[in-house]
């Protein structure tokens, strides 16, 4: 279940204020979230004439079916809006291998993590009605919630819907039960109550980690204040005021459309599998449905004239949650926030199950657009809403603005003692994989796949380049914990994983048994790992190469704060379950 909240696919670039609008006044505000796009009314002189997005929806026509092809992608639908007004929708290729059945308008797919948007949204209509607050704790509404914690006795009482909505909360990204690992029947009760037998990654509020649990617990919550089951409840408190009648967090009811779109990976047709991560990733509809939500957001949260969402949480939903001092881009409530060609970019993508799908929109242009695909691999459904909204900026202002860089270069370089600089040496763990600090020739280095970038220094613990700016986090020895990356387009937090200075590690005989070739299944497809020592330390072989510091006997965690749990031939990683192969 993926968010979707730094490469924009074909687009490699971002933007943040630039004066495309008659009033660059209205830009900045709207940008920095001093009004809502729904209260500017143009005056009839300054108008423009419709746009014509004719040429746009003939060359994607055209231009679908080629890139399906190539992409080996089954099926696709697609739709865009302009306000309130449905400009194209359409569906392309089949359902199923079979090839009997069309993709249509109509077609049901799983949406996967863009599901977060929908939950967070109702839960901001619940909350505007008064039946629970951001800031509450979840022992409020649930006083039996528990997780286990390194950080203190009762950590996870600190955890608010806040928190949760906004991967704030230190929950791993993958739950005991009901993991994208872990295939077993268990019911959204088991996955939610198996919370208590995982481990928190951070203290409440250290730092934003992605988590497909979190939102699963807001749900869960919000189902239990409401005495209904989650599918019930956004029916009733989202969908039916939205008129979306095709969409649904109920499985059964999705699989029993007239036409159902079958997830597909590594180019096999994945079997229908119960998805008990609901509020997170099990909502189901088609792009008729969501283009009637892309315009209900462009409103300001109404539907025919009437607010849902009030206006203070209107703007929290597309506010960056606890922001570092000078983040333009990160996440808010259910969605990603960027800036992008001189306006606000909210998004959020999905991928999982065997289906990619991806879903923007702009409030400052009132557009909007959704691809869902039926394939998980790849990237077709960002290329194609990518272009979609570059064009219809184009069309709606006649030309889209020149790209432009935050300059975070913005203090002379100062020159840092040699010791400084090899202290944070080593390789950080990002997202998914490892990226690393070099020292050489007097400078430090960041290095990110094949691209190896200078850093200036500004502080003994702050970097910059043109368009980053880099903050380590040091310990009271002085020794780096993390680093934050800020960019235009993304921040994100790295922890340190290890050092080529680190000293040689215990290196206990009983590890040895720990060691060897591990194997999980991923919707019915292999994934391999392999436990290993170097240096006298337990490493992993997952995303890079993760070291393990030992907490108790067979129970480790990762430099993320992923527990690593091994029981006779049985790896548990971050709650994903791994068979020992030899």
């Amino acid at each position: 279940m993926e968010t979707r909240q730094t490469n924009l696919g074909a687009i490699d670039v971002r933007t943040y204020l630039k004066a495309i609008h008659p009033s660059l006044a209205l830009v900045l505000l709207l940008t920095l979230g001093c009004l809502n796009a729904s209260a500017i009314r143009v005056p009839a002189q300054t108008r423009q004439a419709a746009p014509d997005y004719s040429p746009l929806i003939a060359d994607l026509k055209i231009k679908i079916p080629q890139l399906m092809a190539l992409r080996h992608t089954p099926g696709l639908a697609i739709a865009f809006v302009d306000g309130d007004k449905l400009i194209w929708a359409e569906g392309f290729g089949f359902t199923d291998d079979s090839k009997k059945s069309k993709v249509t308008a109509d077609t049901i797919f799983s949406l996967q993590s863009i599901s977060k948007t929908y939950t967070a949204s109702a839960f901001l209509i619940a909350a505007s009605k008064g039946k629970l607050k951001l800031d509450e704790p979840v022992r409020k509404y649930w006083p039996g919630f528990s997780m286990k914690s390194r950080f203190g006795s009762d950590e996870a009482s600190k955890i608010t819907f806040r928190h949760l909505l906004s991967h704030w909360a230190g929950i791993p990204v993958e739950a005991p039960l009901g993991n994208n690992f872990d295939d077993c029947a268990c019911t959204f009760e088991d996955h939610i109550k198996s919370l208590a037998d995982s481990w928190l990654i951070a203290p409440v509020g250290d730092r934003y980690s992605y988590s497909n649990p979190g939102v699963d617990l807001a749900g869960y919550v919000l189902a239990l204040r409401e005495r209904k089951p989650f599918a019930q409840f956004m029916k009733e408190i989202l969908f039916d005021p939205l008129g979306m009648k095709a969409s649904t967090f109920d499985q059964q009811e999705a699989l029993k459309s007239a036409s159902f779109a079958q997830g597909h990976m590594a180019e096999r047709e994945l079997p229908d599998t119960y998805i008990p991560n609901i509020p997170s990733g099990g909502m189901y509809s088609n792009v008729t449905d969501m283009a009637r939500f892309l315009s209900f957001q462009l409103a300001g949260a109404r539907v025919a004239g009437k607010r849902l969402i009030s206006a203070k949480l209107v703007k929290e939903m597309a506010t960056i949650q606890f922001p570092a001092p000078g983040q333009v881009a990160g996440y808010g409530l259910g969605l990603a926030i960027q800036p992008w060609y001189g306006a606000t970019f909210l998004s959020h993508a999905g991928s999982g199950y065997g289906y990619s799908t991806q879903q923007y929109w702009m409030p400052e242009y009132q557009i909007g657009v959704v691809v869902l695909t039926n394939a998980q691999s790849g990237s077709l459904s960002s290329d194609i809403a990518d272009r979609v909204m570059l064009k219809m900026i184009e069309a709606k202002k006649g030309s889209v603005p020149p790209n432009q860089f935050l300059a975070f270069a913005d203090k002379p370089a100062v020159t840092l003692e040699p010791n400084l600089l090899r202290r944070f040496e080593g390789t950080y763990k990002s997202r998914f994989n490892l990226v690393t600090f070099e020292f050489a020739e007097g400078n430090l280095f960041y290095v990110s796949g094949n691209t190896r970038t200078k850093l200036n220094g500004q502080s003994p613990t702050e970097f910059t380049t043109q368009n980053r700016r880099f903050v380590f986090r040091v310990n009271a020895e002085g020794k780096p914990t993390g680093v934050m990356i800020l960019n235009p387009f993304q921040t994100e937090f790295l922890p340190f994983n290890d050092s080529p200075n680190d000293p040689p590690g215990a290196n206990k005989s009983e590890w040895q048994t720990y060691s060897g070739d591990y194997e999980a299944l991923l919707y019915g497809n292999p994934v391999a790992t392999k436990v290993y020592l170097k240096n006298g330390y337990l490493y992993v072989d997952w995303q890079g190469g993760l070291k393990l510091t030992e907490y108790q006997t067979g129970l480790f965690f990762t430099t993320e704060g992923e527990s690593v749990g091994f029981e006779g031939n049985r790896l548990l990683l971050g709650n994903r379950r791994f068979e020992k192969k030899r």
